[in-house]
């Protein structure tokens, strides 16, 4: 696992079928006839691929933003709610979450919201292979 890892730390402007032959050269006696749940690790990859996408989309809306987060982040918190709570600053106490969940669950159900970018191509293209049972 340590190899891949290494894998990972390569440079995004590295020539991808460099990085999948390192990969695949990590993979000691590889035996496809023998690989079993093929499927299954797939559908996770891709799962997991897209919950980082969507957390690092909403890393760079933040850094790129001079409020500190983007757009599809501000509708999320920006709720009628809050827009008419007479005190903003308790409303905020009260329903702001412990975590992001919710957030990554709003950005995933609303891609088609998200600025145009990498990160929406990449959304669209991963939950496609899902739609399609890869």
């Amino acid at each position: 696992m340590n190899s891949f890892k290494n894998i990972a730390r390569l440079s995004s402007m590295d020539n991808p079928r460099d990085i999948f032959l390192q990969f695949v050269r990590s993979q000691p006696g590889i035996q496809i006839d023998t690989t079993e749940n093929v499927c299954i690790n797939i559908r996770d990859h891709i799962i997991h691929s897209i919950f980082y996408v969507i957390i690092t989309y909403i890393k760079h809306e933040r850094d790129t933003h001079d409020i500190g987060f983007g757009p599809l982040e501000q509708k999320y918190f920006c709720t009628r709610s809050f827009i008419n709570a007479v005190d903003a600053r308790k409303w905020i106490d009260e329903n702001i979450p412990r975590d992001d969940t919710d957030l990554i669950m709003y950005v995933f159900d609303n891609h088609h919201r998200m600025c145009r970018s990498k990160y929406r191509r990449a959304l669209l293209y991963l939950t496609n292979m899902l739609y399609f049972d890869l």
